[in-house]
């Protein structure tokens, strides 16, 4: 119990005080640039790709969307983007190296630490924000999409899996988030209900390991 309730407190003094950080879903080509941050999420599934890399692929990790917003949290994959090898292409650097598709033969999505044609994407968007991720090197599994029935992120020879989407971060100009107040007491017997106010805005708030957040919408009973 002291934990959960500790997990509670730590989420909402980080959110005081800061700059709004929102993740709008891009819906055009033309919104993409060099040195823009993205992720990628899953277009009908409330998924986006995390931080594990796998021998052979990229893990899922819960988010919260709303209208084309997303709220991520810090096993979420941030990606920059960089200037592919290739003309009117963008590369996906996670900090580690590049995202790349990896076989002619296998569904694989790996990073690699020197950018090649293999990790340099072709990317068309749709209005709806169905992104069209296409790698283009020699390796023919080059599509990027989200396998809903293994839970990961990988690279197919066609459109066969799920359709993914990217979205931007974007710093809203002028716009603060004011520390969320909540009622409670530091040692309590038994249940004890907390209440979190807000002048404005959503409170999100988190106390699972795997850190995904949920919207408060109610007392909290610990």
């Amino acid at each position: 119990m002291k934990k959960f309730l500790l997990s509670i407190f730590a989420v909402l003094f980080a959110f005081a005080g800061v700059k709004a950080q929102v993740w709008t879903k891009v819906t055009s080509t033309s919104d993409l640039n060099v040195g823009d941050k993205v992720v990628i999420v899953a277009k009908d599934y409330n998924f986006a790709m995390s931080t594990t890399q796998n021998n052979n692929n990229r893990g899922q990790v819960e988010v919260t969307k709303s209208g084309n917003e997303v709220v991520i949290n810090t096993f979420v994959q941030q990606l920059t983007l960089e200037t592919g090898t290739t003309i009117g292409s963008f590369a996906f650097n996670t900090g580690k190296g590049y995202l790349y598709a990896a076989s002619s033969g296998s569904n694989y999505l790996k990073t690699e630490t020197k950018l090649s044609a293999n990790s340099s994407w072709a990317i068309t968007i749709a209005a709806n924000g169905t992104a069209t991720v296409k790698a283009q090197g020699k390796n023919t599994r080059n599509v990027m999409q989200y396998n809903q029935s293994s839970n990961l992120f990988a690279c197919y020879s066609s459109a066969s899996q799920k359709a993914i989407c990217i979205y931007k971060y974007t710093e809203k100009a002028d716009t603060y988030v004011e520390a969320p107040r909540f009622s409670g007491n530091a040692t309590f017997v038994g249940s004890y209900d907390v209440e979190i106010t807000a002048t404005a805005g959503k409170v999100y708030y988190s106390y699972s390991e795997d850190g995904v957040f949920v919207e408060y919408t109610g007392a909290i009973t610990i």
